[in-house]
């Protein structure tokens, strides 16, 4: 083992890597210079920190020659959450700078390793995820080696484990120090080989983790063979609509992802057959392929003297885990258990060489033949936990008493299984007419088995817990087969509130984990909607549903599906045409649909400074309120976030953009709720003079009304179109109706 093993191993593979990747870098040399604009774009102060988040999250999804992967993004997500702005942005210019020499890039990494405490105490604070501490290195020296990539090597752990197992590296230094080390061995290896920095990471990488073409990178740029999907674009979720055969109109596709980034409910109505649940899968496609799939581990193997308890993101935060029958029976045969109803104490050693004291609990039941058994980590031990592990991660429990302790305690990564085992990060629910409560969704206590009953979005919203940085989607099909408010209530209050769902009283859960098979993890007795999950629920309105409430339809934006393009269904048409709102470069960001509420309406504030917007919401709600048919303060706030993300995340002029936004917004959220008789017949006359030209009318003819409307959406006359075109001609639909039969509902 050493560097002249290394040496060996470039004889033989030099002249390969040279061939494999002689392209690929000519390639990584253009990906990195957009890095570069884009850092430099913020250390300039052209860019925010969110604005810098996003583009390089975007960057590293639309290159796949260079870029974050895996942990290092989730990182940065995890930091801009959970930290205060000013304070992070002035951590992260002090830091990216390339280092002048060792002496400063030490002084750099300790600074921002102390920012990064402090981001973590905030983040704990306001009950977001904390960043982990031991990305440091690698999050600093990426952008430390897009500036000089000959003195600070990215701090790669492919890299690192390769170089430890050659004996080359101490990896128990602290983080300053290793990475320096690092950095020392890196440049021997370069200097000893005639090699550039690129080509001792290709060598590490493929001595370490495979060769180029079973790349998926880590924290490394991903093998050539693996761009085919670049040819079409896979960061332009457009192109990943098209991709799956799907053919939306592209301002379809954009109201949904800016609704969904408004509020995590969106309603998708219209005619039987119009693509209303292919939208919807057609977004998590495009999700899945852009992150992967759902994150899933197994545990490495255990043995008679080696066993491991997986973590979530609820063990990590509670401080204990309750064991299963397999750890129990492993803790039997090794450390022992307590009596019923009694405690036990392990004497615990962390990889610091500190010892604690780790306490298993046996909570005994009524009945005889039941017991829980719950392992808590105490403080120092929970902290430790908190500081060194991820949901998914399990901690290593080896006995030790030739040693003098108990067990000896470590966090290790689980083995990730292959992407076709990858759990997905949807799921379509299909609604069941006879749904009266929540069961059918969340399951419930079974008293005969003592077991939790447990539902696809159950095990869906315990994944999502412990893998907050990528987007879930809930897809209720049919929604309104069965009354909502009846089996969705408890969500709609939870999504509104923030406060958990009541799955069961404290003792049913505890009973519950008393019964817990290997394979399986524990429900709470509460459990909180993640903030990356979704719901969107398909409607179709007709004889056999039933009517949404005004609650409901308050809570959400309705996307209506009515137009039918016959000439493309027939093969005759051109695809969906290309105009109205379109996200800038097509790219979605999976952070937009993993924020908090408070988060998600924060854009309202940049709305709020049109004039042009406010005016026309103030215009809105005076001519519904003549008729006390106006909104609250709900959607005011929500109305105010979608335009505001649309300024923030849409191609186009700002006058453009906020014209369209409102418009659609109208459809959406104001026009939704109003349903009934002849008493319309004014209210809707005014709101549609209202959307031809932005004018409000003390008295409106009907007629005249109607006529001009019809006129000017056909294009017959030499007056403009409407300044809202979409919402005059649901209006317009709306007041014909209304004639011929009297009465209207908004969605049909």
């Amino acid at each position: 083992m050493g560097i002249g093993e290394l040496r060996a191993s470039w004889e033989e593979l030099g002249p390969k890597i040279a061939e494999d990747y002689g392209e690929w870098d000519e390639s990584r040399r253009g990906a990195v210079a957009t890095h570069l604009e884009a850092l430099s774009s913020f250390l300039e102060g052209e860019a925010d920190v969110d604005q810098f988040r996003s583009r390089i999250d975007s960057l590293s999804k639309s290159e796949p020659y260079w870029g974050f992967r895996g942990t290092s993004q989730m990182f940065f997500n995890q930091l801009v959450k959970g930290s205060e702005r000013e304070d992070l942005e002035a951590a992260l210019r002090a830091v990216l700078p390339a280092p002048a020499d060792e002496a400063d890039a030490h002084a750099k990494l300790v600074a921002f390793g102390a920012a990064v405490m402090a981001a973590r105490e905030h983040a704990e604070a306001i009950g977001e995820t904390k960043p982990g501490v031991g990305r440091i290195d690698a999050f600093a020296s990426f952008f430390w080696e897009l500036q000089d990539r000959e003195e600070w090597p990215v701090f790669f752990p492919n890299s690192r484990d390769l170089l430890e197992e050659h004996e080359l590296l101490d990896v128990a230094q602290p983080q300053p120090d290793l990475y320096l080390d690092y950095r020392r061995v890196i440049h021997e290896l370069r200097d000893l080989l005639g090699a550039d920095t690129w080509a001792v990471e290709h060598l590490l990488w493929r001595l370490g983790k495979g060769a180029p073409e079973e790349e998926d990178a880590g924290e490394e740029s991903a093998a050539p063979e693996e761009t085919a999907l670049e040819e079409e674009g896979t960061a332009d979720v457009y192109a990943g609509y098209r991709r799956h055969g799907l053919y939306f109109p592209d301002e379809v596709v954009t109201s949904l992802i800016l609704s969904l980034a408004t509020k995590r409910f969106v309603i998708l109505s219209g005619i039987s057959g119009t693509g209303k649940t292919q939208i919807a899968t057609g977004l998590a496609a495009y999700l899945e392929e852009m992150n992967g799939g759902a994150a899933e581990v197994e545990p490495p193997q255990a043995d008679a003297e080696n066993h491991y308890l997986q973590l979530t993101a609820p063990k990590i935060r509670r401080g204990f885990v309750s064991l299963t029958v397999d750890d129990r029976a492993f803790f039997e045969s090794t450390v022992g258990l307590p009596e019923r109803g009694g405690s036990q104490l392990y004497a615990t050693r962390l990889p610091d060489g500190s010892r604690h004291q780790m306490r298993l609990n046996n909570i005994g039941f009524a009945a005889a033949d039941r017991e829980l058994f719950r392992l808590y980590f105490r403080k120092d031990i929970a902290e430790w936990v908190r500081e060194n592990a991820r949901p998914g991660d399990f901690v290593h429990i080896a006995p030790r008493p030739e040693e003098g302790i108990d067990i000896d305690l470590k966090v290790v990564s689980g083995v990730a299984r292959s992407e076709e085992d990858g759990a997905e990060l949807h799921s379509v629910i299909a609604v069941k007419s006879e749904w009266t409560d929540s069961r059918g969704l969340l399951g419930y206590f079974n008293p005969i088995t003592s077991t939790y009953a447990r539902t696809d979005l159950i095990e869906l919203l315990l994944r999502a817990g412990d893998d907050p940085d990528r987007p879930y989607l809930v897809i209720l099909d049919e929604m309104n087969l069965a009354r909502v408010e009846y089996y969705f209530s408890d969500f709609l209050s939870a999504l509104e509130s923030g406060e958990p769902l009541r799955l069961m009283s404290s003792g049913m859960a505890d009973e519950s984990a008393a019964n817990l098979e290997s394979s399986e993890v524990e429900v709470p007795a509460r459990l909180e909607i993640p903030p990356n999950v979704c719901f969107l629920g398909t409607v179709n309105v007709d004889e056999t549903t039933h009517p949404f409430s005004a609650k409901v339809l308050d809570r959400a934006n309705v996307i209506e599906f009515n137009d039918v393009d016959v000439e493309r269904a027939l093969g005759h048409g051109d695809a969906a045409p290309a105009e109205g709102l379109r996200l800038k470069d097509g790219a979605l960001d999976p952070f937009w649909l993993c924020t908090a509420k408070a988060e998600a309406l924060a854009p309202a504030a940049r709305a709020h400074d049109v004039e042009e917007f406010t005016s026309a919401l103030e215009d809105v709600h005076a001519m519904l309120e003549r008729h006390n048919l106006h909104f609250g303060y709900r959607v005011i706030d929500e109305i105010s976030a979608f335009v505001g993300h649309a300024l923030g995340k849409v191609e186009g002029d700002n006058d453009t953009v906020v014209r369209a936004a409102f418009d659609l917004q109208l459809r959406q959220k104001v026009i939704p709720k109003l349903s009934g008789g002849r008493e319309l017949e004014e209210p809707l006359a005014h709101l549609l003079h209202y959307c031809l030209d932005g004018e409000r009318g003390e008295a409106v003819d009907l007629d005249a009304v109607r006529t001009a409307a019809r006129v000017r959406l056909e294009g017959m006359g030499e007056a403009p179109p409407p300044l809202y075109p979409g919402s005059a001609r649901k209006l317009l639909h709306m007041l014909d109706r209304l004639a011929d039969v009297g009465f209207v509902g908004a969605l049909e």
